[in-house]
Order: structure tokens, then C-alpha cells, then sequence
């Protein structure tokens, strides 16, 4: 019974850090996508203050180019490499530390060069 409860207080607390990350995955979402409205209004603001000879030289598809496709290329970046690669990154933090607090030596060999850790005569 003690083990069934463990399992099931284990499987909850997964339950509840899986919808704390998917919050932190929507939430990621969203501010990329007030960052890129954020960038298409500045650019908007600035292109109002050009001479209208200088926007029809350039043509309509630099502008589309501009406005819809190059911005829209930061949402890649800002709403998943920046959250993910972080997480990333921390998984092997946490694994490497879990194996120094199970047994010292172990972290230390895993720390080693994978050629220094088969010596022939360990």
C-alpha cells in the first residue's frame, strides 16, 4: 500500500510540473508574439516618417519581405529556442549532480574523458 501511494504522489506531482511547463511554454508563446507586434508597430511608426518616393522605390515585396516574413523569423527564436534551450541545458546540470549526490566517485569518473575512464587496470 505504501508503495502504491508513493507511485500515485509521484505521478501527481509529474502531472501538475507537466502543466506548469505547458504554462510556461503558452506563456513563451505569447510574449514572443506581443515582442514581434511590438517590432511590426516601431517599423510601422518609422516607415510613416519616410518620403513616399523612397517606400515606392524599394516596392511592395520589400516591404511584405520586411513586415510579414523577416519578423516572423524571431518567433522561432523567442518562443522556443530561447525556453527549450534552457531546459536544455539543465537536464544534464541536474543529472550530473544527482550522480555527485549518489556517490561522489561517480560524478567524478563521469566528469573524466570517457578514454581515461576505462583504464585497463581499474
Amino acid at each position: 500500500m505504501e508503495e502504491t501511494l508513493f507511485n500515485a504522489g509521484a505521478m501527481a506531482l509529474c502531472m501538475v510540473l507537466y502543466g506548469l511547463l505547458l504554462w510556461r511554454l503558452a506563456l513563451s508563446h505569447r510574449s514572443a508574439y506581443h515582442t514581434l507586434e511590438n517590432l511590426r508597430l516601431h517599423l510601422q511608426s518609422k516607415l510613416e516618417k519616410q518620403p513616399l518616393g523612397a517606400i515606392q522605390e524599394k516596392g511592395v515585396g520589400v516591404w511584405k519581405k520586411m513586415f510579414i516574413d523577416d519578423i516572423e523569423s524571431m518567433e522561432l527564436l523567442l518562443a522556443h529556442a530561447l525556453p527549450e534551450g534552457l531546459s536544455n541545458l539543465a537536464v544534464p546540470v541536474v543529472v550530473f549532480a544527482a550522480m555527485f549526490l549518489t556517490d561522489w566517485k561517480l560524478g567524478l569518473l563521469s566528469s573524466a574523458p570517457s578514454r581515461w575512464a576505462c583504464w585497463p587496470w581499474a
